[in-house]
């Protein structure tokens, strides 16, 4: 799946909102708490793990950045059972005062059970995904575009 909004903030500024893994929770109103498990800056390596609130119930997740490409795109992966990929796009407008940006979001292989699960679960499963992602391309959007502001 992948979502898509254009924030009025060059991409440099979203770029810097989006790779700040300790304001993670601070920016994501969905995230409730993130850890990191690397030190030092972004980069190619960099892990972290991420709790959401899913159906009621605390689900965290490790993430790494397995692809980089400064200030353009990065691919996480993350293995909760199947494989996840989520992989980030930013596309600056040729003005540089607006960027694009476009969430992909990919889960492949899993357990049989999972598989299973997920097929019995994949409307409910579909609109946790959307739900946090719009919501997240919301909030990225507010906090770039207010620092644009002030």
């Amino acid at each position: 799946m992948s979502f898509e909004r254009t924030i009025a903030a060059p991409v440099e500024t979203v770029w810097a909102a989006l790779t700040d893994i300790p304001r993670r929770a601070e920016l994501f109103s969905k995230i409730d708490a993130v850890e990191s498990l690397t030190d030092g800056p972004f980069g190619l390596g960099t892990r972290w793990c991420e709790t959401r609130t899913v159906y009621g119930q605390s689900s965290s997740a490790n993430f790494e950045v397995v692809e980089l490409d400064v200030p353009r795109r990065f691919l996480t992966e993350s293995v909760v059972g199947p494989r996840s990929t989520m992989e980030y796009v930013l596309l600056p407008a040729r003005d540089g005062v607006s960027t694009t940006v476009r969430v992909t979001s990919e889960t492949t292989g899993g357990s049989l059970i999972y598989k299973i699960v997920e097929a019995l679960s994949r409307f409910r499963i579909t609109r946790c995904v959307v739900e946090n992602n719009t919501q997240d391309l919301i909030d990225l959007a507010h906090d770039c575009e207010s620092r644009q502001a002030s």
